[in-house]
Formats: C-alpha cells, sequence, structure tokens
C-alpha cells in the first residue's frame, strides 16, 4: 500500500489530491484501490474504484454463465458497472452475478470489474484478491468466453464462460470528490 497521495495533473478533476491506494473509506463501504479513467467519449466523469473487503463480497468456484450466448451489452471493456447490468437483466444464466440480485451487506450497487477496471487493479496491487486464484472480469470476450485477471502475475486471458473454477470479486464506484476529507 502507498502512503503517497494522489494528484491528478489534467482533466476534469486537476489538481485533487486523492488518499494513498489502499486507504479504507469507511464512508464508501471500502478500500479506495484505483483512478479510473473513464471511457473516452462516453460523457462520463472519471471515478475511483472502491473494493469492500469480507468475504461476502467474493464468490469462488463459480462459472461466468450464458455459454454459447452472445451478450452485447456486457462486452465493454472500459464499464463493468454496464456490463454487470446486463448480466443482471438474464441473471438466472450468470451465477457470477447472482448475489447481486439482493444486493450484499446493505449495498446495492456492486458490479463486476470491466477488463480496464481490473487490469487498474491489479497494476495497483489490490490485496483484496487472492493471487492464487483467477478471477473474472465482466467482459465478454467471445459467444463461448470472458475475460478474466490472474493477480499474481497480471495475467490476462479468457475462459469459457461455463468454466466453474473461476472467483468473483465485487466492487463499487465513487465520484472522486467522495474520497476527500
Amino acid at each position: 500500500m502507498s502512503t503517497e497521495t494522489i494528484e491528478i495533473p489534467t482533466g476534469q478533476h486537476s489538481g485533487i489530491k486523492l488518499p494513498p491506494l489502499g486507504t479504507m473509506l469507511p464512508h464508501l463501504g471500502g478500500a479506495f484501490w484505483a483512478l479510473q479513467r473513464a471511457k473516452p467519449g462516453s460523457g462520463q466523469a472519471d471515478y475511483a474504484i472502491i473494493v469492500p473487503h469480507g468475504p461476502e463480497f467474493e464468490l469462488r468456484k463459480v462459472a461466468w454463465g450464458g455459454a454459447g450466448k452472445e451478450e452485447p451489452g456486457a462486452a465493454c471493456q472500459w464499464d463493468g458497472l454496464a456490463n454487470t447490468q446486463a448480466l443482471l437483466a438474464n441473471a438466472d444464466e450468470h451465477p457470477v452475478v447472482a448475489p447481486l440480485v439482493q444486493g450484499i451487506g446493505g449495498l446495492t450497487d456492486l458490479y463486476i470489474p470491466s477488463l480496464r477496471e481490473m487490469h487498474n487493479l491489479a497494476a495497483n496491487g489490490c490485496d483484496a484478491f487472492d493471487p492464487d486464484l483467477w478471477y473474472w472480469t465482466s467482459t465478454q470476450y467471445s459467444r463461448g468466453s470472458a475475460w478474466g485477471q490472474y493477480f499474481y502475475d497480471g495475467l490476462t486471458d479468457s475462459n469459457g464462460k461455463s468454466w466453474s473454477g473461476g472467483a468473483a470479486r465485487f466492487v463499487r464506484r465513487s465520484a472522486l470528490e467522495l474520497l476527500i476529507p
């Protein structure tokens, strides 16, 4: 975990000083682990990825689901929230999102990170992910597979959607302004 604050040099949030990565922010329900740039041209603001701690925010030995089915709403490499919402529309086919239907720990805005969000979490050394597990992203790779992230060495690859050896870690996002005390 870094002990240095992060200053945003350019853009909409120029000059904002964020807490160090890994800082627990109880008012946001977890630890700050990534500054995520919004998809270019999306009109969305950059945001923070907050990773709640606790076993209830992780699934193990779970399939992504929907094998052989195209999921066009879950193909975005940038927006895990939108991908997860698309998967929730068919939650009965996607075991990886099943716990999110009712919410977890009173949080109803949890989602599975997208491919780019997961890259960011891995690059920042997020300690909430078990380095021995392969984590699903919310980003579909093809009709038969979805992207995953291995935290031991940062490897990213796809796995068959029906493979039940994956894990899922739920996160949430926050406006950057809410990170500042």
